[in-house]
């Protein structure tokens, strides 16, 4: 009970009175009860009840008055009807100075108490204030891991600077090469009007590579001025900004990088099966041609050297052929001409597993996403055949909503980690380097999985 009385600051002075009348008067009539078992002067105490808890509720002056006032109506009413309080006897005046003392003594006490409560509830109050700002600082910092746009972490940042400064308005401002700075994101409590002259603020700067990029903003309407570390946690947040920025940079460069060595490396294949189809393929024909015109000119008694002619034209035709499927490998003329969904039919009847092939995809997708889906494919199938032991293998493609999806399907070995540098790294570059994503699901035992997203636009 003395623990709930004890607070930082007092209650109302109206309620210290209530509950003086209130305790002076319980007092009164339990010492009228108890007159009946003992001699009243024993029960004196009891007066000191009430000035007790007033002393320790509302400090010094009330509890004065409280001691006061109960010495004065134990004194009327400790022999009373047949004797009342008199000013002249010093045991009355005796009472009233130990009242004092004792309630005095009490109010000492609680004072004490007062001041050690006060201080715990700053603590506390403190301790509240940095865990929110920490739990606010890790929902951005979590945002940040997680690669979410940096649209997405310039929100996040306002709300949650707004909340953990007790700011009205947060804002972030980017800084354009003209000089001009950019809103980029702002968060505005409900029911606040919008930010106003004279508001005060604080702004940290967003440095990202040694260069300035914006500033983090907070303002607010309160008469009470923000706490002497708010530049320190606003700088925390700016940090934050800053990473997240240099995270999507990074990843944006990273995107670019894989984009133009898939791209250079497309076309170094184009090139190369160009080369092999008008250099290497046309004189290997142009020499079998040749060959079988000499074979044809020369004597009926020249069987031998017709064998032979025959044997040379017959290599240089399987040679032909050879370096026609290589060059087919490089980068199959059938993608460019027909598509992804010949391409796709193409690779499942060369595949040595058996393949289950479901493609529905209307006319031509981007160059870029074509020559990536075949090559994911074609991959898969040889991993299959080489790797998983598979006895079957499920292709499936779609085009809907501006994304191609593909799923592919073994029964195989399983067990399959692109971490491990196998050909399935290539793959997730070759794959993200288009804008797309590739993931895999291969437990051991059970087969492998591979899926794919890839947006057709943009």
């Amino acid at each position: 009970m003395l623990s709930s009385l004890v607070r930082p600051t007092a209650p109302p002075v109206w309620l210290g009175l209530l509950v003086a009348a209130v305790a002076i008067t319980a007092e009164t009539l339990l010492l009228s009860v108890l007159r009946h078992f003992a001699p009243t002067d024993n029960f004196g105490l009891v007066y000191l009840l009430g000035a007790l808890v007033v002393a320790i509720g509302w400090g010094s002056g009330l509890a004065a008055v409280t001691s006061l006032l109960s010495a004065l109506a134990f004194g009327y009413f400790h022999d009373w009807p047949n004797d009342t309080f008199d000013p002249t006897d010093l045991r009355n005046w005796v009472v009233i100075g130990v009242f004092f003392v004792v309630t005095l003594t009490a109010n000492t006490l609680a004072g004490v108490a007062r001041a050690r409560a006060a201080e715990a509830d700053a603590r506390r109050r403190e301790a509240d204030l940095t865990a929110e700002r920490q739990a606010a600082l890790r929902r951005v910092a979590t945002a940040v891991a997680q690669g979410v746009s940096p649209d997405h972490v310039f929100s996040t940042v306002t709300t949650e600077l707004a909340h953990a400064l007790h700011a009205q308005h947060a804002a972030l401002f980017r800084f354009e090469p003209d000089g001009t700075a950019v809103l980029v994101a702002a968060h505005d409590e409900s029911g606040v009007p919008p930010m106003a002259v004279g508001e005060q603020g604080r702004v940290a700067p967003i440095v990202v590579d040694g260069k300035e990029w914006g500033v983090a903003a907070v303002s607010s309407t309160s008469a009470h001025p923000f706490p002497p570390d708010t530049e320190a946690r606003l700088t925390d947040f700016a940090e934050l900004v800053a990473m997240a920025i240099a995270n999507a940079q990074a990843r944006s460069d990273l995107t670019a990088s894989r984009t133009r060595i898939v791209t250079a490396a497309d076309d170094a294949r184009r090139r190369l099966e160009r080369d092999l189809h008008d250099g290497a393929q046309q004189r290997l024909v142009s020499l079998a041609l040749k060959a079988r015109m000499t074979e044809l000119s020369l004597p009926a008694d020249r069987d031998a050297i017709k064998e032979q002619l025959a044997e040379i034209v017959n290599s240089l035709g399987d040679a032909s052929e050879e370096l026609r499927a290589i060059s087919r490998g490089i980068h199959p003329a059938i993608l460019s001409k027909g598509g992804l969904g010949p391409a796709l039919r193409s690779l499942a009847d060369r595949s040595v597993v058996p393949v289950e092939l479901d493609v529905d995809v209307e006319g031509r997708l981007p160059d870029r996403v074509e020559v990536a889906a075949y090559y994911v494919v074609a991959e898969a199938l040889t991993n299959a055949a080489r790797h998983a032991n598979a006895a079957e293998v499920k292709v499936g493609a779609k085009a809907a909503d501006g994304h191609l999806f593909l799923i592919i399907q073994d029964d195989g070995a399983g067990g399959a980690d692109p971490a491990k540098g196998s050909g399935l790294i290539g793959l997730v570059d070759r794959v993200e380097a288009v804008g797309g994503h590739l993931w895999v699901n291969s437990p051991a035992g059970v087969g492998t999985s591979l899926g794919v997203d890839i947006r057709c636009a943009g």
